[in-house]
């Protein structure tokens, strides 16, 4: 099993455990990069073929609660695809009990998020499209809306009378000979 961990790294300001969503939509894109679509918005994952090369064309959605059957049932997969240059198939599983929140207390350092059991394809780029969760470190006041599309993210406690951010969000891949979770 090939297994590839997802790692962000940030600055956070009066805020802990920034996490995804249980349902978090992750959107792929697989297939040859050119001008036309380099400036694709709507991707969070791009993915390689490991057999030929070729990059994602067209975005795909899946996530940890949506399971497909391969193998004539005998086995579930979170995404399933076939590259077009080669037509090799590709399979994508959101290793279980993978996801974890981005912990306050290691901040900025690089922390596992999730891992995925990468088959036949391998990530490339990340973009945070879907909304984030976190909590203020002050008044334990919810943000369940946090866009990190632009790295930045601020927005004001109320209740604490201070602001809240997470700032310089990075990601970064990195390889795993199995899960470490």
């Amino acid at each position: 099993m090939k297994v590839t961990a997802l790692e962000i790294s940030a600055i956070l300001e009066n805020v802990t455990d920034l996490s995804t969503y249980p349902d978090y939509d992750y959107h792929i894109q697989v297939g040859p990069l050119s001008s036309k679509n380099a400036n694709f918005q709507t991707t969070q994952y791009q993915f390689r073929c490991t057999n030929c090369g070729s990059e994602t064309e067209k975005a795909m959605t899946f996530n940890s609660l949506e399971k497909i059957p391969v193998m004539n049932g005998k086995s579930f997969v979170n995404l399933s695809f076939k590259c077009k240059s080669c037509s090799r198939q590709s399979t994508i599983t959101i290793v279980e009990g993978s996801s974890s929140s981005y912990r306050a207390e290691n901040a900025p350092s690089f922390q596992s998020i999730i891992e995925l059991d990468c088959r036949g394809a391998e990530p490339i780029h990340f973009e945070p499209i879907c909304p984030f969760i976190c909590q203020s470190s002050l008044s334990k006041k919810n943000f369940t809306e946090v866009d990190l599309s632009e790295s930045n993210w601020a927005d004001y406690d109320d209740q604490a009378n201070e602001s809240v951010s997470i700032l310089e969000f990075k990601h970064r891949f990195v390889p795993k000979s199995k899960s470490s979770k």
